[in-house]
């Protein structure tokens, strides 16, 4: 009886210790911070005749910008993305980093940018969105700042888009079908991929596909011809979402791509 009573005691003592461990995780678990990058910026934007030059027009950017997380984003890049309607031009401008972005706020960055153009009449708005790109825990990652304007499109099943459209915030409606189609030469290895895009709102259809490009002509010599690879998808749900491509050679690891496509994505 003595030895069966000391067992019970020791797996009462046991089963008092489990249960103190777990109230202490429960207790500490809500306290420990995830690992995360959080770029935040804060832009101001002015547009108006160029100096000493009545036939042009100025757009300036003047922006900080800092990383409000707890990881470091590495390798980051940014660029001002300024798309202008009126003349079917997307003008992309790099801003100097400098590599990684300490967490915690521990470096603000300044930047200012310009694009100038001939005068509209009537006066026409730029639209400027800033792009930024970043490596994350082995994952290439990418946030902007939203137009101000979403870009309506069409009421149509099918919504095609183009390099044009980078950088723009998309309205969309569910149950439209979206075709991107950008340029792409894969005799060279590379090709885009898509990386990122929100699943419960937007379902790529298939694999991309391939066209030739109409009348092309090679007139340089080069590597193969280029082509056009066309992304299909499937708006299925109501929200907001990033849509990002990128032009790669998809086994060259720690490579930063030639190119990038990426859309804001309304849908109503």
């Amino acid at each position: 009886m003595k030895k069966i009573a000391g067992k019970n005691l020791i797996y009462i003592v046991l089963a008092v210790l489990a249960v103190c461990a777990i109230i202490i995780l429960a207790y500490f678990a809500p306290i420990q911070k995830g690992k995360y990058v959080q770029i935040v910026s804060e832009i101001g934007i002015s547009q108006g005749a160029a100096e000493n030059n009545t036939e042009m027009e100025s757009v300036k950017v003047h922006g900080t910008f800092w990383n409000d997380g707890t990881l470091v984003a590495k390798n980051l890049s940014a660029t001002v993305i300024f798309t202008d309607a009126a003349h079917n031009k997307v003008v992309r401008k790099n801003v100097p980093v400098g590599g990684d972005l300490p967490p915690n706020k521990g470096s603000i960055m300044e930047f200012d940018s310009e694009y100038l153009r001939e005068r509209t009449v009537p006066k026409t708005e730029v639209n400027v969105t800033i792009e930024y790109v970043w490596m994350e825990n082995g994952q290439l990652k990418t946030t902007s700042t939203p137009s101000e304007t979403p870009v309506p499109i069409p009421v149509s099943d099918k919504i095609n888009l183009n390099m044009d459209y980078n950088g723009r915030q998309i309205e969309l409606t569910k149950g439209q079908t979206l075709n991107v189609t950008l340029e792409a030469n894969p005799s060279t290895g590379y090709s885009w991929e898509a990386v990122e895009l929100n699943n419960n709102i937007l379902l790529q259809i298939g694999e991309p596909e391939y066209q030739q490009i109409p009348n092309f002509t090679n007139e340089h010599p080069m590597t193969g011809v280029p082509e056009m690879q066309i992304f299909r998808f499937e708006v299925i749900n109501t929200g907001r979402t990033t849509l990002k491509l990128v032009y790669h050679r998809p086994w060259e690891k720690d490579v930063a791509p030639l190119n990038n496509f990426s859309i804001d994505l309304v849908v109503r």
